[in-house]
């Protein structure tokens, strides 16, 4: 299965198009994040993420490394925080659709970006991985915003924690799958309708990253 998509450059965003979340202050949209590395499982790599509140932008920067018990990549990742009401957006009716990302980096070849849902009642497949339904995506070779579409069928919530991939088989044999292998690890509505928190991850990917984030949403065009 192919799990990066290449990034599709629009000039502005469709009409069908529902913010989940933004950095323009609107109360709907504007989320609390928190920025979190692997250090907390022994590993080496670092990150920053801010709100620009000139651009209206948030920015995640820093560098992947090396976990040296694991001899293999490890993760940088930012997480929304819980609204007090509990979900965010509901986006069931873009099931057949995708999640829309607008984003800029100076980094585009890293290879390491993914983004996940939290959602009421996602199986956690094993300690380290699941709990949310993550897909990797790829970025054009350019500087300039790109608006990002990742389709809603290559999520899965039997993502590994080792490489973060639905596809990989975990040192301890654990073999993990995806949406396109069993229907049963897709999202479905209700996972769409009950999104409680969103993630932004760098992960088996050695290397420096930048990305700047205007939205994130879904969109069915």
């Amino acid at each position: 299965m192919k799990l990066f998509f290449t990034a599709a450059v629009l000039a502005t965003a469709s009409a069908s198009l529902t913010k989940i979340a933004t950095f323009d202050g609107d109360k709907h949209t504007a989320l609390d994040w928190e920025d979190t590395n692997d250090p907390v499982m022994g590993g080496r790599s670092t990150s920053t993420f801010v709100v620009d509140d000139s651009s209206k932008l948030g920015v995640f920067n820093g560098t992947c490394a090396i976990v040296p018990s694991l001899s293999a990549p490890g993760f940088c990742k930012i997480t929304s925080k819980k609204k007090l009401l509990g979900k965010l957006a509901d986006v069931s009716a873009d099931l057949d659709g995708f999640m829309e990302l607008r984003v800029r980096s100076s980094t585009p070849s890293f290879g390491g970006f993914r983004v996940a849902f939290e959602a009421k009642n996602i199986p956690k497949t094993s300690p380290f991985g699941g709990g949310s339904f993550k897909s990797g995506f790829n970025l054009t070779d350019t500087t300039d915003f790109q608006v990002v579409k990742v389709p809603f069928n290559s999520f899965s919530y039997d993502w590994s924690g080792f490489t973060g991939r639905c596809d990989t088989k975990d040192p301890g044999g654990q073999q993990h799958h995806c949406c396109s292998d069993d229907a049963k690890y897709c999202p479905t509505a209700t996972f769409l309708s009950t999104i409680s928190a969103l993630e932004i991850w760098a992960e088996g990917a050695v290397g420096d990253f930048h990305l700047e984030i205007d939205y994130v949403g879904a969109n069915s065009e």
